[in-house]
C-alpha cells in the first residue's frame, strides 16, 4: 500500500518548491492540478516501506512517515505552512 499525501490551494509561487520538496522526501510520484481559483492541488505518493524493502527503524511504526504514529503529521511536514489532506493508504 502506498501513502497518498494532498495539498490544495498552493500559489503558483510555491508549487515548484512544494513539488521539489515532495521528490525529496521520498515520493515516487508527484503531481500538480490547477485548481479554477488558478492555485494548484499537488498529490504525493510515497512507497511503502516494506514494500521497497526498507525495514522500519527503532521507534519507526512503518508508515512512510519515519514516525512513531505518535505525535507529528503529515500536516507538520507540509511546506510552507499548507494544508495536508490525506495521509491514508490507497
Amino acid at each position: 500500500m502506498h501513502k497518498v499525501v494532498t495539498i490544495t490551494d498552493v500559489p503558483d509561487s510555491d508549487v515548484d518548491e512544494v513539488v521539489k520538496d515532495f521528490k525529496n522526501d521520498g515520493a515516487t510520484t508527484v503531481t500538480k492540478v490547477r485548481q479554477d481559483s488558478g492555485h494548484w492541488i499537488v498529490t504525493a505518493i510515497y512507497p511503502d516501506q516494506t514494500d521497497a524493502g526498507i525495514a522500519p527503524e527503532d521507534g519507526d511504526n512503518g508508515d512512510g512517515d519515519g514516525g512513531d504514529g505518535k505525535g507529528a503529521t503529515a500536516a507538520a511536514k507540509t511546506p510552507k505552512g499548507k494544508k495536508a489532506k490525506g495521509g491514508g493508504k490507497s
